[in-house]
C-alpha cells in the first residue's frame, strides 16, 4: 500500500508514502551503507523501501515483500541495494531487467537527468521512460493484472488521480511534501496521507541531484521531514 511519484524539477525527485499491511513493521529509518558505492537506504526489518547512492541514482518500490513469503528473490524490496550499485538510472534499469522471480509491484528509478517506471508481475514487465512526471499507486497502468477499475480498488484509483493532479503543478520540494500530506477525500483511507485501518506510517522524498533523502516518520500531515545527505554523513 503506497503512493509513488517522480517529478523533474530541474532534476528528478522521487516520492513515496508508506502504508504497510497488517503484520508489517511500521517504523523505518534512513541508514548509510558504507561500501564501494555509498548508499542511503530507507529500511526496516521487512526490507528496503528506497534509497539513493553517491552517483545520484535513486530507487523506490511499491512493496518490500509478499506477506508470508520469505524467499529472497520473491519481493521487489530486496533488489534496491543491488540496483544502487549502478552509476546511472539506465544502468540500474538494465540490472533490474536481468533479475527474475519478482512478485507483482512497481519500481521507479531515477538519476538527475533520467527516470524510468517498471511495472512487474512475474515474467511480465512494462517500462515507461519518464520525461517529466509519473505516478503509481497499488494498481498497474500498463500491465493487465490486478484491479482495473475504481470499483475494484477505490483507494488506489482515487490516490492515483489526486497524486497525478498535484504532481503536474509541483515545482518545489515544499510542493512535493504537500502532495504527500494531501487529504482530498479525507483524511481517510482514500487520501494520499491515509488515516484509518490502512494507515500511512511514513513518507520520503529522494533528491537525486543533491543525493539526499527527506524522511518523515508517521503521518506527513502531522510530522516534519528530516534531511539526510550522503555528503554530510560521517
Amino acid at each position: 500500500m503506497c503512493t509513488l511519484g517522480a517529478k523533474k524539477i530541474g532534476s528528478f525527485f522521487l516520492i513515496k508514502s508508506r502504508d504497510p499491511l497488517e503484520g508489517y513493521e511500521h517504523g523505518a529509518s534512513v541508514e548509510l551503507v558504507d561500501a564501494a558505492v555509498r548508499k542511503l537506504l530507507v529500511k526496516n526489518s521487512d526490507g528496503v523501501y528506497g534509497g539513493v547512492n553517491s552517483f545520484g541514482v535513486g530507487v523506490i518500490v511499491s512493496s518490500v515483500k509478499d506477506k508470508g513469503e520469505e524467499s529472497k528473490g520473491c519481493f521487489i524490496g530486496n533488489c534496491v541495494p543491488a540496483l544502487l550499485d549502478a552509476r546511472t538510472a539506465e544502468e540500474a534499469l538494465e540490472m533490474l531487467e536481468e533479475m527474475d522471480a519478482f512478485c507483482c509491484g512497481n519500481v521507479m528509478i531515477a538519476d538527475p537527468a533520467n527516470c524510468y517506471v517498471a511495472e512487474w508481475c512475474g515474467s511480465e514487465v512494462s517500462i515507461e521512460d519518464v520525461s517529466l512526471r509519473a505516478v503509481r499507486t497499488n494498481h498497474f497502468v500498463s500491465l493487465s493484472h490486478g484491479p482495473e477499475s475504481r470499483k475494484e480498488y477505490p483507494s488506489s484509483f482515487r490516490r492515483f488521480d489526486r497524486a497525478l493532479e498535484l504532481i503536474r503543478s509541483a515545482n518545489s520540494v515544499e510542493d512535493l511534501q504537500q502532495l504527500l500530506k494531501n487529504h482530498e477525500a479525507g483524511p481517510s483511507e482514500l487520501s494520499i496521507c491515509r488515516h484509518g485501518e490502512k494507515n500511512t506510517t511514513g513518507a520520503f522524498i529522494i533528491d537525486t541531484r543533491n543525493r539526499r533523502i527527506m524522511y518523515c516518520e508517521g503521518h506527513p500531515c502531522e510530522g516534519s521531514f528530516e534531511s539526510f545527505s550522503i555528503d554530510k554523513q560521517n
